[in-house]
């Protein structure tokens, strides 16, 4: 797959949010630990924030960001193309005199697409 950006300040947002629901999360963590009396060493809770950090980012990067929750709140932007797409293309080499049928499929991701084009035989 490969990246592909956007013109919305989207990546910023999302991050800033990540960012604060990982630090709520790490201290809901070290809350529900307190309240059961269990004691970690210092390496393991060190780095909960950015555990969660990368935990949601991962999370958000291969689902998240599809929950229409999410896209009517405005947090994102960035269109949902995956699927199987039937069409028509036409070449300029032959000044668009013919057109062909072709599938596209596309994957995606938060932040990667690939598009597979198959012209029909």
């Amino acid at each position: 797959m490969h990246a592909y950006s956007t013109d919305s300040r989207e990546r910023l947002r999302v991050a800033l949010v990540l960012g604060g629901a990982s630090v709520a999360l790490a201290w809901g963590f070290y809350k529900a630990l307190t309240a059961l009396t269990l004691t970690v060493p210092w390496w393991f809770d060190a780095p909960s924030v950015v555990g969660f950090y990368g935990l949601l980012t991962a999370a958000f990067e291969r689902a998240l960001w599809r929950v229409s929750l999410l896209r009517k709140v405005g947090l994102v932007k960035v269109p949902d193309l995956r699927g199987v797409w039937e069409g028509q293309i036409a070449s300029s080499f032959d000044a668009h005199a013919t057109s062909y049928a072709a599938t596209v499929e596309i994957f995606q991701t938060w932040t990667h697409m690939l598009v597979r084009l198959r012209p029909a035989h």
